[in-house]
């Protein structure tokens, strides 16, 4: 037999198998940074103990003024009832007690579909809460209350 000049061989198999390895590698990092994107934000996004305080929020809102807000929401995106404002809350002294009480930093009221009315130039609202309302996917109409609590948490609620 004729033996074949093969010194190349060695060197294309080890690329190759080089290149093999890091493509799953690389496909391996990405989904695992995916997931534990996911598993961070499950401590950040509307956990139970946070919806438990915005029910109570929403609990406030549909006894004191929520028709209030309603119609004055006919004229904006949205309505930020972080400081309680008189013109659209009834108890006002009550809703700041309230708000100090369950640790609320911003809450906002607005329809389902705000996500396309906002911009990142908004200066009412913190960047944090809007990466929080373009990450929330609504499939409802209605009305909501996006919460930021004072520990960077965040919750949405319907408003009934």
């Amino acid at each position: 037999m004729k033996k074949i000049n093969n010194k190349g061989f060695m060197l294309v198999e080890t690329l190759v198998c080089a290149t093999f390895i890091v493509g799953i590698l690389i496909v391996v990092y990405v989904q695992f940074r995916n997931i534990d994107q996911s598993y961070e934000d499950s401590f950040k996004y509307n956990t139970v103990n946070n919806l438990y305080l915005a029910n109570q929020a929403r609990i406030y809102l549909n006894e004191n003024g929520l028709e209030n807000l309603k119609t004055a929401l006919t004229n904006n995106d949205y309505i930020d009832i972080t400081t309680c404002p008189a013109a659209y809350l009834e108890e006002v002294n009550y809703c700041k007690q309230l708000f100090l009480d369950l640790n609320i930093k911003q809450i906002i009221f607005s329809e389902y579909d705000l996500k396309d009315k906002l911009q990142e130039q908004d200066n009412n609202l913190s960047l944090e809460l809007l990466t929080f309302i373009q990450r929330v996917n609504l499939i409802d109409e209605g009305y909501v209350i996006y919460i930021e609590f004072n520990d960077d948490t965040y919750a949405i609620l319907k408003v009934f």
